[in-house]
């Protein structure tokens, strides 16, 4: 069973790592967080207030034993983050995860995305 969240909150889980991850202008650091490093597989939880977000930052793709595959410098995305909803951020290669997406944008690799997805509605 899920955990329910409450509509005054929501809760973004970024796979894959990253540097220098900003939300709004400020550090990923700077918000209600767990993880981000190596030994937590490059995943970070993050409590935000729902509303209106650009997320920029360098996203890594890694594999299972943590190391980088592929590095994607400066990305944008733009996304509304609904009080109440578990989202995630990640790098998909797969196209039908598109049409789950809540925000995505295209990377300097053929058929890569990030991808915003809510994880229950």
């Amino acid at each position: 069973m899920k955990k329910q969240i409450p509509e005054n909150q929501v809760l973004l889980t970024i796979y894959g790592g990253g540097s220098k991850l900003t939300l709004n202008g400020k550090s990923v650091k700077e918000y209600p967080h767990k993880g981000g490093g190596f030994f937590s597989g490059y995943v970070t939880k993050l409590t935000l207030e729902p509303g209106d977000y650009e997320i920029i930052g360098t996203y890594d793709q890694t594999s299972g034993a943590g190391k980088v595959n592929n590095k994607f410098k400066n990305a944008v995305i733009n996304v509304n983050l609904r009080g109440g909803h578990e989202y995630d951020l990640d790098i998909h290669t797969d196209p039908r995860e598109l049409e789950i997406a809540v925000a995505y944008l295209p990377l300097d690799k053929a058929g890569w995305n990030l991808i915003c997805r809510i994880l229950e509605d």
